[in-house]
């Protein structure tokens, strides 16, 4: 209903988008949530102190409400979908509609808590994009050979087997570099395959206020997903969201600290954690690996912040997103539509995460100055 009434306020999804988003609630009903199901059955197994019998009665409960209301819910949802034309004929960033730029920098300085204007905001990060390019450029002819015969976009890390072990080995490297905490319990959970799609690479699942002592903290992994293991569970665990989360309930500070929330603040953070992540291991052939895919990262996400700005506050159209890309990397980048969808969907979704992890990093290079 709400996408009816976008729609029809002209403010809706492009057809493509409406499409991808049916498709995968397809994917997601067609699997019934078998996965889910199985896994909550193994935890029901594992009580103790329960009968068989009310084991059983818990697990055929799982089974069916999964098996109806989430496969039906989603099926739903696909079935809603496939009766909305999209009104518009492209999907296009918030300055093209009425009042959409003033939407943006309430965004911007709402959920990056700062004051500068997004285009003060695109001027620092072109700035930030020289030095990130000069320092690519240093480590690529430092490490060229290495970058001729190793895959660095694929790192196997010999310190994590498996994202558990990675994170073991991650919370023995902090201690001295980042304030200490009590030992944390924690599981880690592979994202059904059903769900996969459109699923980030990672996520940690904010752990509750009033946690016990006994109670774990939960990241989700996403298989499928292309990326480098190390910085993913860097920037979700240790040090980062899982990590700064726990700090900041053992500081014992007013509850309404644990209510306000400023994506800025936590994702900035996050980022600039990945920073150590070449520092933290051990092998030279990985740390090397590492620094060479952070250097590539920190540069081509400086330009997609860049791009935010220009497509939600300055109107470019996916063309002028593609051409601009093509420009800064110095050659064809492919079909780079879906992220321009998610620029065009989450205005400032990259100032988030890439503007925000650039001033924490600044923040701290400063303090070391002085």
């Amino acid at each position: 209903e709400l996408e009816k009434t976008r729609q029809e306020m002209g403010l809706g999804y492009a057809q493509d988008v409406l499409d991808e988003s049916q498709s995968q609630a397809l994917t997601i009903a067609e699997g019934q949530g078998q996965e889910i199901t199985q896994s909550i059955q193994a935890k029901i197994d594992l009580i103790e102190g329960m009968d068989t019998a009310t084991k059983e009665s818990y697990k055929q409960q799982v089974s069916q409400v999964m098996s109806e209301d989430y496969t039906q819910a989603y099926q739903h949802l696909a079935d809603s979908l496939d009766t909305i034309q999209a009104t518009q004929s492209e999907t296009m960033g918030v300055s093209h509609y009425e009042g959409g730029k003033d939407y943006y920098a309430d965004i911007v300085q709402n959920q990056l808590g700062v004051k500068a204007t997004p285009d003060e905001i695109a001027k620092e990060i072109s700035q930030a994009q020289d030095d990130a390019f000069q320092n690519l450029l240093q480590i690529a002819l430092s490490y060229q050979d290495l970058i001729m015969t190793e895959d660095y976009t694929n790192i196997e890390y010999q310190e994590a087997p498996t994202p558990e072990a990675g994170l073991d080995y991650l919370k023995t490297k902090i201690t001295g570099v980042f304030p200490s905490i009590d030992n944390l319990n924690y599981q880690v959970y592979t994202v059904p395959e059903g769900n996969r799609d459109g699923f980030a690479p990672a996520a940690y699942l904010t752990g509750k206020i009033d946690m016990g002592e006994n109670e774990s903290e939960s990241i989700m992994i996403n298989p499928d997903s292309q990326g480098n293991l190390m910085s993913t569970l860097v920037h979700e665990g240790y040090p980062g969201h899982m990590y700064q989360n726990s700090y900041l309930r053992s500081l014992d500070y007013p509850a309404i600290m644990y209510l306000t929330d400023c994506i800025g603040y936590s994702e900035g953070c996050a980022i600039y954690t990945e920073s150590y992540t070449a520092e933290f291991l051990e092998d030279e052939t990985e740390k090397a690996l590492t620094m060479i895919a952070q250097a590539e990262t920190d540069y081509t996400n400086l330009l997609l912040a860049y791009t935010d700005v220009q497509i939600n506050q300055n109107g470019w159209t996916y063309d002028q997103f593609y051409d601009y890309l093509c420009e800064e990397i110095g050659g064809d980048v492919g079909d780079v539509k879906e992220i321009y969808d998610i620029i065009c969907q989450t205005p400032g979704y990259y100032l988030y995460y890439v503007y925000c992890g650039y001033l924490m990093t600044s923040y701290h290079d400063e303090a070391v100055e002085k």
